[in-house]
């Protein structure tokens, strides 16, 4: 995977864990300081960047596969490979650690359902299941976004009409959701996060035509900046204030990016040699895991150890920023790459008699959202 969007990708995860470590140490349950809650407001922006990346990665790696039916399992075992192990790993330990802890035991589900779908990461109402949608991990709804994604490429993999079909019905619904009101789950399939997705198919598109960029690197930068501009902006005036929807604009900043960053390497006028970056970048989906129980369980132990106050949101915003980063790169040195390995490992055993490798999508990162992603 191209070095320098990996480093995106690492930055796109650290703006979540600030965003979100910042409104935990601002809250009255724990340091009550309200001034480390703004600065990283928009860092849920993060996630918008995930979803736009998936829609690239994806698109890039198996555009070639549309209408190619055998290819199908082949892709389904690779997306499941990539999101299942680790998410099922970081939710059994969360979800064993909640029901050990009187407060916390009656926040799980326990029916057999509502579990399942949980660990499937099937869509879920929040007004029956409550937060986010997503049980026990909170964060696990922007994969609810990826799964369904994953399984509208697949349609188009089976038969490019087909894929075509189902998309028409998802914008026929976005229609209609727009100007009516709808329930769950048709909502859920209405939300702009499947714009995004879009967004990243259109730049891997763009990235595969014979047209260059002169000057990727300034694009790139202005990118950037334009994508921490509009965040300095929502900061200082409020989110309510932009009449546009704000993931539309985050999502056409980091398409821009990816493109130029795309262009700018395979031109040779960036060449990121850092081998830090593609190890914080592989990492990232852990520390999208692993970050907001990691926050709320660090909080609680530095609070019962005596940190108070502005005092201790000052050291606790660095620690436990460093310690959610540097546990995601031990998961994933010592657990998820391993796992990875070897689940793939299988996979080209059990595909050989069927399916020859064909060196399509040979080149797919580790990760590709939230998982990104988000």
């Amino acid at each position: 995977m191209y070095r320098s969007i990996q480093g995106c990708r690492a930055i796109a995860a650290f703006l979540v864990v600030l965003h979100h470590l910042g409104t935990a140490v601002s809250s009255p349950k724990y340091f009550g300081a309200s001034a480390f809650a703004l600065p990283f407001s928009f860092g849920d922006s993060g996630v918008v960047f995930f979803f736009v990346l998936s829609g690239f990665i994806i698109t890039w790696a198996h555009v070639a596969d549309f209408s190619k039916p055998p290819r199908v399992l082949a892709y389904l075992r690779k997306r499941a490979v990539r999101i299942y192990p680790s998410y099922l790993i970081v939710f059994a330990a969360v979800y064993l650690l909640a029901l050990a802890v009187p407060a916390t035991r009656h926040a799980v589900p326990h029916d057999f359902a509502t579990l399942l779908k949980t660990l499937a990461l099937i869509p879920q109402d929040p007004a029956v299941v409550g937060g986010s949608g997503a049980p026990v991990l909170v964060v696990a709804w922007s994969l609810q976004y990826e799964i369904c994604f994953y399984t509208l490429f697949a349609f188009f993999i089976l038969n490019r009409y087909l894929g075509a079909a189902v998309l028409l019905g998802l914008l026929a619904n976005a229609s209609l959701c727009h100007f009516d009101s709808c329930g769950f789950p048709r909502i859920f399939f209405a939300n702009y996060f499947f714009v995004l997705f879009g967004v990243g198919v259109i730049v891997a598109l763009a990235g595969r035509c014979s047209f260059r960029l002169s000057r990727p690197v300034s694009l790139a930068i202005l990118s950037a900046f334009g994508f921490l501009a509009f965040a300095l902006l929502e900061t200082t005036y409020g989110q309510d204030s932009i009449a546009t929807d704000r993931r539309l604009i985050y999502g056409s900043f980091s398409a821009l990016l990816i493109y130029a960053l795309i262009q700018a390497e395979d031109s040779g006028h960036l060449n990121v040699r850092n081998r830090w970056i593609p190890l914080l970048g592989d990492s990232s989906y852990v520390l999208y895991l692993i970050h907001f129980p990691g926050v709320s369980i660090l909080c609680k132990l530095l609070v019962f150890l005596g940190a108070r106050g502005a005092a201790g949101a000052l050291l606790a915003f660095p620690l436990i920023f460093f310690i959610c980063v540097g546990l995601a790169v031990v998961f994933h040195v010592f657990v998820e790459k391993p796992l990875l390995r070897l689940l793939s490992n299988k996979q080209k055993v059990r595909s050989v008699p069927v399916l020859p490798e064909t060196g399509s999508g040979a080149a797919i990162p580790p990760h590709d959202g939230p998982q990104a992603a988000t």
